[in-house]
Formats: structure tokens, C-alpha cells, sequence
């Protein structure tokens, strides 16, 4: 008896251990989160394979890229623009984005990790797909502020019954900067949840490799990118703009 005792407590740890056991890959992400990719160590090659393969992986480091790419074009055409088209002062709009690029982003950081960790963090697969809604919904609410910045007219326009605001800005220069500061806010939501996610879909060996890839393709994708792609695009809309207007002084 005491043998087949013996057999049957084996049994069922030969069965916890093999059919019994919780498959990661099923629980998981596109990949196994908690499972190595061999008993050998993970080569480069292999690792990048890995990820590449994980379609929440490659959507989120894209989504990061695009999102590094509005912002740093944010920064690179922000002083022309209040200056040029809004008519601010250029020493008043340095110092005034300096403090907006710098109070949003790290403000926007620490309310982004404190909603998902209220709402339960991004571990297992609800998780994950918890927090890429949450994500979704800040980079829509990011969206229509910049949009709505783009949207504001040139020239004074009275705001709260005044023209004139402090430090010299017009109204319409103050709501651009107050709608570029809840663009970055929710930008900088979206950043801790999407960072952990990515080390969420990826196996223990592979998460140097992850997080090297991730990195790469931010400043390729995004701070790289942005100047090239929109100073093109700028080029583009200001020729066409100077042949409309040399069309319409020559035509009669």
C-alpha cells in the first residue's frame, strides 16, 4: 500500500508538472512572458525574431515612435510658430514652452503610473489589454488637444473678456500653450504603461534585447524622423502657398 501510495503522489506531481500545469503561451501575449526560449542562452538573432513575431510588441514600439515623433516635432516648430504666425515674443515663448515641456510630461508620468496601477497594472493578458485601452483613450484625449491648437486663428481674439494676458501673450498664444501642455500631459501618461508592456510581452532572456529594440526604433522612428518628415512637409505646403500667392498678384 505503501508503495502504491508512493506511485500515486508521483503520478500527480508528474501531472501538475506536465499536463496539469497553466500553458504560458496560452495565458500570455503573443509570446510566453514567463517562459525562457530555450535552456540555452537567448541569441540576438533569435530574441529579435521573437519579438518581431509578437504583433502587441511591434504595435506598441510603434505607437511609442509615433508618439516621440509628434512630440519632438512639437518642439522643434513650437517657437516658430507662436512667433511667426501668432506674433509672440520669442524670448517670452523659450521660457514659457520651457516650463510646459517640462511640468507636463513628468507630471503626466506620474498620473499615468498611478492610473494603471489603480486600475491593476499590466500583468497577464487582461492586464495588457487593460492598460492599451486606458493608453488608447489618453492618446485620443492628446489628439484632439493638438488638434484643437492647430485650430486656433491668428491675430487677437478676446478671451474671458480680455485680449491681452500676462507676460506679454495674446489670448490665442496662451490657449496654443494651454493645449500643447495637455497634448505632452497625455503623452506622458501614455509612456510607463507602454514601457512596461513591452517587458510584459517579452520573455525573461529576451527583455535586454526588447528593450535595446525599443529604444532604436524611438530614435530612428521618432526623434529622427519628426524633423526630416515635417520640415519636408513644411517645404511642400510653403511652396505651394508662395505660388498661390504669386498667381493671385499676377492674375488681373
Amino acid at each position: 500500500s505503501e508503495k502504491s501510495a508512493g506511485a500515486v503522489g508521483v503520478a500527480d506531481a508528474g501531472g501538475q508538472a506536465g499536463g496539469d500545469a497553466p500553458n504560458d503561451e496560452e495565458e500570455g501575449i503573443g509570446v510566453a512572458a514567463d517562459a525562457p526560449l530555450s535552456h540555452k542562452p537567448t541569441s540576438v538573432r533569435r530574441a529579435v525574431r521573437h519579438l518581431l513575431s509578437s504583433r502587441v510588441f511591434v504595435s506598441t514600439v510603434f505607437a511609442n515612435c509615433a508618439l516621440f515623433f509628434v512630440v519632438t516635432g512639437i518642439q522643434f516648430w513650437v517657437t516658430p510658430y507662436l512667433t511667426d504666425y501668432l506674433g509672440a515674443k520669442k524670448l517670452t515663448v523659450v521660457f514659457i514652452f520651457a516650463i510646459t515641456s517640462i511640468t507636463a510630461p513628468i507630471i503626466g508620468l506620474a498620473v499615468g503610473g498611478t492610473v494603471n496601477d489603480r486600475l491593476g497594472g499590466y500583468q497577464g493578458k487582461r492586464g495588457v489589454a487593460r492598460t492599451l485601452k486606458v493608453d488608447a483613450c489618453f492618446g485620443c484625449l492628446a489628439a484632439i488637444a493638438a488638434i484643437s491648437a492647430a485650430a486656433v486663428p491668428s491675430g487677437k481674439a478676446k478671451v474671458l473678456g480680455y485680449e491681452s494676458f500676462p507676460l506679454g501673450f495674446d489670448a490665442n498664444c496662451w490657449a496654443v500653450v494651454a493645449l500643447l501642455w495637455i497634448t505632452l500631459f497625455f503623452g506622458g501618461c501614455i509612456v510607463p504603461s507602454t514601457s512596461g508592456v513591452l517587458m510584459e510581452t517579452a520573455p525573461p532572456d529576451a527583455r535586454p534585447v526588447a528593450s535595446a529594440l525599443g529604444m532604436f526604433s524611438y530614435q530612428l522612428f521618432g526623434y529622427a524622423l519628426s524633423p526630416q518628415v515635417s520640415s519636408l512637409v513644411m517645404q511642400i505646403v510653403g511652396s505651394s502657398s508662395e505660388e498661390e500667392a504669386e498667381q493671385g498678384v499676377l492674375s488681373p
